[in-house]
């Protein structure tokens, strides 16, 4: 396993102890990025989440923003995951998240 699956390895199991998904694909998409602005050989600069959970049923497109970055990036409670991405070289987090039933 290469470094950037086991980052995306360690991502996607984060989101699945949290949100228990229905789907949940963790993508890296740095290559579609090669000469834009934020990428960088060698460093997963770019990754997409697409995922479905029912704890998103009744909450804003925003609101489940803030609740995947509250995992991702922490709560500054300073625990395990506290910035789980911060410095290591993430230019763009893509997330499409919905609830069970919608498209």
């Amino acid at each position: 396993m290469t470094a950037f699956e086991e980052r995306l390895a360690e991502i996607a199991a984060l989101l699945r102890g949290e949100f228990a998904p229905e789907v949940l694909e963790v993508r890296d998409c740095s290559a579609r990025h090669r000469g834009h602005a934020g990428y960088r050989e060698g460093v997963l600069t770019h990754i997409e989440v697409e995922m479905v959970s029912g704890l998103f049923a009744g909450v804003d497109r925003l609101g489940r923003q803030r609740m995947v970055h509250r995992v991702l990036f922490g709560g500054g409670g300073g625990g395990p995951r506290e910035n789980l991405l911060d410095g290591r070289g993430l230019h763009s987090l893509t997330l499409t998240l919905r609830a069970p039933g919608e498209n």
